[in-house]
């Protein structure tokens, strides 16, 4: 009888889920979490990328209703200061986020 690839990846899996679930200090979006380093790195990458690009929509659609209203640089303004908050917050939630797992790893 041969075994499959698969068969070998989910049985890897099961031995990390149990690794994990035996160390009480993980959370469980860390135990779950079984995906490669660099598939992690792309997401904090994509993330990071997302964050300094927030500020951009609503700036230019500040400038597109300054545009069509004549009120040069009101919304342009208020659309990059809504944008500016809305990636401080995203900001502060990813450091969180990593700092939580930071800790876990730490603790470990």
């Amino acid at each position: 009888m041969t075994r499959l690839a698969g068969d070998n990846l989910s049985a890897e899996r099961v031995r990390k889920e149990a690794e994990l679930s035996d160390n009480r200090d993980v959370d469980v979006a860390e135990a779950s979490d079984l995906r490669s380093s660099q598939a992690k790195a792309m997401d904090l990458a994509s993330q990071i990328v997302s964050i300094c690009l927030m500020p951009l929509l609503p700036g230019l659609g500040g400038y597109f209703l300054d545009q069509q209203f004549d009120t040069m640089p009101v919304w342009t303004v208020v659309g990059l200061c809504l944008g500016l908050a809305a990636a401080a917050l995203q900001f502060v939630k990813l450091v969180g986020k990593l700092n939580r797992k930071s800790d876990s790893i730490e603790h470990t």
